[in-house]
């Protein structure tokens, strides 16, 4: 009989409790800085303990629909630490790992929603093909320590090389919410700012000069945006786990600009550091985050392609 190991991976990012209680509660998890980095002590660990094969892996990080984060915590921007739609990205990586998973192998990969939507389908499907083994993520939010806040047979899409996985749908679950102190937010609904700044999250801010936001300046349009944030609400993101999707700057009438992170499949907005002060964005307002999102890293693409 062949030698099976099962191994757990974790973001080694210190940046939330998310990933804080992933390392509490799998004491020797595998810390990966990157992609590679994983797979390096992965076939590293392999041969230490004289395992045949990987029969179960776990991989613990942030991250969204089809959409996983190794070795930056919420910031997905770089190409080399992330698993996402773009398969040239890491097929590479994951092609040396691939003669090391057993034949009836799973891997878990444990990151809010990554098995939901159309794009959380293609991806288990992509990997399933790609590994020839089973794949499994799922459509919740996942708790601190990628735990699935829902019930793990009602939240669970698992491809594997012969049954795809199918699209499903989010299954949502409210955070907690409470009462706080009235948000900056409230003032600029009534007051609108002069100008908005606009970046997606998934410009890397350690590979150079980050490339300069999308500018908005029409009156009506930022009042309309602004007015798609709730900010009579808070909600404690601390349970949430998502990537930052994109950063918007409030251009200040009396000078400078005060930043806020829109996080969780464009569905909050607060200051960064504080997941408690935290607002819901309204379905339209994350429709037009995610459209502004999208023109920004169009406007930008070429620039990050050319470092």
């Amino acid at each position: 009989m062949p030698k099976e190991c099962e191994f757990i991976v974790i973001d080694a990012t210190k940046d939330d409790d998310y990933l804080k209680q992933a390392r509490k509660d799998n004491p020797g998890a595998i810390l990966a800085k990157s992609l590679k980095d994983m797979v390096d002590k992965l076939l590293d660990k392999v041969k230490k303990n004289e395992c045949d094969c990987i029969s179960r892996l776990r991989i613990i990080g942030h991250g969204g629909e089809g959409f996983i984060v190794i070795g930056a915590g919420k910031n997905g921007g770089d190409p080399e630490k992330r698993i996402n739609e773009k398969q040239s990205e890491w097929e590479d990586q994951l092609k040396r790992l691939k003669p090391k998973l057993c034949k009836k192998a799973e891997i878990e990969l444990l990151a809010c929603f990554f098995g939901a939507g159309q794009k959380g389908a293609d991806k288990l499907n992509a990997l399933a093909k790609f590994l020839d083994v089973t794949v499994i993520g799922y459509t919740c939010y996942t708790l601190p320590g990628g735990y699935p806040k829902i019930n793990k047979k009602k939240s669970q899409n698992k491809a594997t090389p012969k049954k795809p996985a199918e699209k499903m749908p989010r299954l949502e679950s409210s955070l907690p919410s409470f009462k706080s102190l009235r948000s900056p937010l409230s003032g600029y609904r009534r007051n609108p700012p002069e100008a908005l700044f606009l970046s997606s999250g998934h410009v890397a801010p350690d590979r150079g000069v980050p490339p300069p936001p999308l500018l908005l300046r029409d009156p009506e349009f930022i009042q309309l945006l602004l007015g798609q944030i709730n900010p009579r609400r808070f909600v404690d993101t601390r349970y949430a786990g998502g990537w930052i999707e994109a950063r918007l700057g409030i251009g200040r009438r009396s000078g400078g600009i005060d930043w806020y992170e829109i996080t969780d499949g464009f569905h909050h907005i607060g200051p960064a550091g504080q997941p408690k002060r935290f607002h819901p964005i309204l379905p339209f307002g994350r429709i037009w985050f995610q459209q502004l999102a999208a023109l920004h890293r169009q406007a930008t693409q070429p620039k990050q392609r050319g470092r």
